[in-house]
């Protein structure tokens, strides 16, 4: 047991997450058997998960009214992880750490043993429509007993007495709720429904600037909602700040907030959804940072794609007036001798329209891009450079201008212009 507790769990408080989403399961299959077969629901119809916290006895208790187990399903319990455990602990720990596919070792997973994190006795009273109703009991110490039960209760109920468990977080898990919207058709989800949402994911009051809901099938089927809100993060220079950006899910399970991995730095300001049935769903919780499936969602770096996204670029320039130009159109209007983009950063447009330095490289015919924004000259200096000119400040010491430099509205030219504070 303990090479399982350091090979996937190492947050305890995950064990009522891992036993909520195996209750969950146990809803939707007893659901779905009655969809051919309505009498499956006549011990009870209402299908539900209660979370029951003992202080006195120091226990939790987890019941469901799910499609329960036979005497078979709970000697699988123990046969299953007993074999794990005695033949493929060693072998399994060695493929996980060297990237092999091993999303799931057997059918039931591992989810239901991640109770022995924090418990030292567990107890499952379960009964099936097609079987009696028994009492399965275990110790962290491998032993376990399987009897009848008659104590009457019809629903499935895990307890677990604990050695000790911190109040966390046990995260969403869809029940009864509408179908989650990132997994229903676009064309039928309206501008109000969006925003809600948006509002939900990044505790923003404004409505968002623009949103991508798409779906991709391929070597990793995943669906994604991604919002760019309204308004920068205050924490847009800090890129490791990541509160709020990227929640994973796998089969519309929460999985992880603040899934880094999922979107490359430049792009940490986004926030969304992703959401893929194809994700190891049992050891993903706390190694997902470490599985070879996010890579072909993320990318680190895209300097691929960095020219294609900085064609979009606008700025008032020198000469641009009310309107705002491209930077493929600055570069059109370049004199020939021009070897550089000239850029200046500032609080306001007007504020860099009076600067000295401005009127200085203004006056010799040269254009200069006002950059106001607080991300500008981020992006500068990751840009670096566009169509192969570079971009350089003409507020930086030594900067100077080609020699042949003409001179507007009449002043004597220089044949070295040199700026400096």
């Amino acid at each position: 047991m303990s090479h399982i507790r350091k090979a996937f769990y190492s947050i305890e408080e995950i064990l009522l997450r891992e036993v909520i989403s195996n209750a969950s399961d146990a809803l939707y299959k007893i659901l779905y058997e009655s969809l051919t077969d309505p009498s499956k629901l006549d011990t009870g119809k209402e299908l539900y998960i209660k979370i029951i916290r003992d202080e006195t006895n120091n226990t939790f208790t987890i019941i469901d009214t799910g499609i329960g187990m036979t005497r078979n399903d709970l000697l699988k319990f123990a046969g299953v992880f007993d074999e794990l455990r005695r033949r493929c602990i060693r072998a399994f720990i060695e493929n996980f750490h060297a990237g092999a596919d091993i999303s799931m070792i057997y059918p039931i997973g591992l989810g239901f043993y991640s109770c022995y994190l924090v418990a030292d006795h567990v107890s499952v009273t379960s009964k099936h429509n097609d079987a009696e109703q028994y009492l399965w009991e275990s110790s962290s110490g491998g032993w376990f007993t399987i009897k009848d039960d008659t104590t009457g209760i019809l629903e499935e109920l895990l307890s677990i007495r604990k050695k000790k468990i911190k109040e966390k977080y046990t995260d969403e898990v869809e029940l009864n709720n509408q179908k989650p919207i990132w997994t229903r058709n676009p064309k039928d989800i309206s501008t109000e429904e969006y925003a809600e949402v948006c509002k939900q994911l990044t505790n923003d009051s404004e409505d968002y600037l623009a949103v991508k809901h798409f779906s991709v099938e391929d070597q990793l089927a995943f669906r994604a909602l991604l919002f760019i809100p309204k308004r920068a993060s205050l924490h847009l220079f800090e890129n490791r700040k990541t509160n709020n950006a990227i929640k994973l899910y796998v089969r519309r399970v929460f999985i992880m907030e603040n899934c880094e991995a999922l979107m490359p730095e430049y792009l940490h300001f986004i926030k969304g959804v992703i959401d893929s049935d194809d994700f190891p769903f049992n050891i993903l919780h706390v190694r997902s940072q470490h599985n070879k499936m996010l890579q072909v969602i993320r990318i680190h770096e895209d300097p691929t794609n960095r020219v294609k996204i900085s064609s979009f670029l606008r700025y008032h320039t020198s000469i641009s007036g009310d309107e705002i130009t491209s930077l493929k159109d600055y570069i059109s209007r370049m004199k020939e001798t021009q070897k550089d983009i000239y850029y200046i950063t500032g609080e306001s447009r007007q504020i860099v329209e009076q600067s000295a330095f401005v009127e200085r490289v203004r006056k010799r015919g040269y254009e200069i891009i006002y950059m106001t924004e607080q991300i500008d000259e981020y992006c500068v200096q990751q840009l670096k450079e566009y169509d192969g000119k570079k971009f350089v400040s003409i507020q930086k010491e030594g900067f100077e201008l080609p020699e042949d430099a003409t001179v507007v509205e009449g002043k004597r030219p220089e044949v070295i212009s040199t700026l400096s504070a």
